[in-house]
């Protein structure tokens, strides 16, 4: 059985092939949306996290900045191929955790 939902409080944005960004979406539709083969081999996007609706924004825990730059210190493969603006990151090098809250930390 499913475990009980839990509102989301990590969202997401994505852009499309044709280049429109597409958002926000909480982890669990994003990980629905995997599992069914969405942004992952040749369905990779690039996607970025953002912050809650505002709607959510008041349930939402305040760690979202210092997830942010954990996030960005630890983000040693996008500076090799190129600083994109606001973060993008191929949806295949974004690790389960992150989706769910877990900042990436070594």
């Amino acid at each position: 059985a499913p475990a009980p939902s839990k509102p989301d409080t990590v969202f997401w944005e994505y852009k499309a092939k044709d280049g429109g960004v597409q958002g926000p979406f909480g982890s669990s539709q994003i990980l629905g949306w995997m599992s069914q083969g969405w942004f992952t081999g040749e369905n990779e996007v690039q996607m970025r996290r953002v912050a809650a609706p505002s709607a959510a924004a008041a349930a939402a825990p305040s760690k979202s900045n210092a997830d942010e730059l954990l996030d960005d210190l630890s983000d040693d493969e996008d500076d090799a191929k190129e600083e994109l603006p606001g973060k993008w990151r191929p949806s295949g090098s974004i690790e389960r955790g992150e989706f769910l809250g877990a900042s990436s930390q070594s």
